[in-house]
């Protein structure tokens, strides 16, 4: 049974920022669903065009890899064993290789520009829920004390109408209605405002869901970015090895040319071979540098991509693991063995499910969504609620089975103190409950 959530009576103007979800290995597709109210600010808006520009420079720089692999293949074609042809061959396929890599790295940076300024505002619109919320509690008791008053000032002037007699009386029953009709209205007033109360601190929740895939769509995109940056520099080692490779057979023929010639008469075509062979040993030169830097950017990245794993693995190690209740599709399940990540991500010992959600007042995780992983292992949201069954698994199984690598929110970090979570073992009752009982 669905948990129907009030909206609030009264609401801020909201903007529809688009919010990508992950398709693939290195980049995000398909525009969907994150809604916030807090407005972007010019920072914000400057960071996402600077990203955007990175993206179309790569865009266009993956379109001249291709013209010149087309031109490679093409002079390859007409010197058939030519080695130094084929030698460029390989080296503007491996340059184009890189240049898509570089693309899809571009498009990750621009997803976690854009993740983390929709997990920004959206943590800002959970903070001015609860301040709307707090507001209208408080002008929901004036209003019930108001009534009260109104209520109890009637009550007197009925009271001494009653008592009074001649000419008096008639005043009395006079001032008496007319505060009865304040009371009323006083007391339907406090009404409206409790239910506007009411309304805003509900918002609340459904506020905090929409953080929470925010916060976690955001943990995707970082380790996305990570991943991609690997695969860029690793495309970028082989492209400029490719190329050393090609410059290294050119220049080698070009010092065999100019070679040739030395004993001849042709002076001057002795000169410009000479010439060719010299410019040629200096590509290689300059060529072996951006070997070398390209090497260095790559053991960069797969250190980072080592610390973020690491990291990981450190907050769920960190995690507080505890028996707690669910609630999914409207059901509560008691006893289940989770582990806490943060306060909006646990993970299902018996399962190893890592679920998206919030805690209540109650201290009840209610379920919003999970993670999945494609065929190539990268962990996504599904966008959905899980099966139950897929979810908490079945009671008669025991054990834990935490995945090694998962993606936190950003900037959310570890929760609790350091808890045996990969050895605990509870087995849960599984009650299916309605979320209203």
């Amino acid at each position: 049974m669905a948990v129907h959530v009030p909206v609030p009576a009264v609401t801020v103007p909201t903007i529809d920022v688009p919010f990508p979800t992950q398709a693939g290995t290195l980049g995000f597709e398909n525009q969907t669903g994150v809604q916030v109210s807090t407005a972007l600010t010019q920072a914000d808006l400057d960071a996402r065009a600077q990203a955007a520009l990175a993206v179309d420079a790569a865009a266009a720089a993956t379109a001249t890899a291709e013209q010149e692999h087309a031109a490679a293949v093409a002079a390859a074609a007409a010197h058939a064993g030519d080695a130094t042809a084929q030698a460029a061959v390989t080296s503007a396929q491996a340059k184009l290789d890189a240049s898509r890599a570089a693309a899809a790295a571009a498009k990750a940076d621009q997803d976690l520009v854009i993740a983390t300024q929709v997990t920004v505002k959206a943590q800002a619109d959970v903070a001015a829920a609860q301040t709307a919320a707090a507001a209208a509690k408080k002008a929901a008791d004036e209003a019930a004390a108001a009534a009260r008053a109104a209520a109890d000032k009637a009550a007197a002037l009925e009271a001494q109408a009653a008592a009074a007699t001649g000419a008096e009386a008639s005043l009395k029953l006079e001032a008496a209605a007319q505060a009865r009709l304040e009371a009323t209205a006083a007391a339907e007033f406090a009404a409206k405002a409790q239910v506007d109360a009411d309304a805003a601190l509900a918002a609340i929740s459904t506020i905090q869901k929409n953080a929470a895939k925010a916060a976690a769509l955001a943990g995707i995109a970082a380790e996305a970015k990570v991943s991609a940056a690997v695969a860029a520099a690793q495309t970028g080692v082989t492209s400029a090895t490719a190329k050393l490779n090609e410059l290294q057979l050119a220049a080698k023929a070009a010092f065999d040319a100019s070679a040739a010639v030395q004993a001849g008469a042709d002076l001057a075509l002795a000169l410009q071979l000479k010439a060719d062979a010299d410019a040629a040993a200096a590509l290689v030169t300059e060529w072996q540098v951006k070997l070398d830097a390209a090497q260095v950017a790559l053991t960069a990245a797969l250190q980072a991509q080592l610390d973020l794993k690491a990291q990981l693995e450190a907050a769920i190690a960190a995690g507080v693991a505890l028996a707690a209740t669910l609630i999914l599709g409207g059901q509560l399940f008691t006893g289940i063995n989770i582990t806490k990540l943060t306060e909006t991500a646990v993970i299902v010992l018996e399962t190893g499910m890592k679920l998206v959600g919030i805690f209540n007042g109650k201290g009840e995780f209610e379920v919003v969504d999970y993670y999945r992983a494609d065929a190539n292992g990268v962990e996504t949201l599904a966008g959905e609620l899980p099966p139950v069954d897929l979810a908490l698994g079945d009671s008669s199984d025991g054990g834990s089975n935490l995945p090694m690598l998962v993606a936190l929110a950003v900037g959310a970090g570890a929760v609790g103190a350091a808890a045996t979570a990969t050895t605990l073992v509870v087995r849960r009752k599984r009650t299916h409950k309605s979320a209203h009982a």
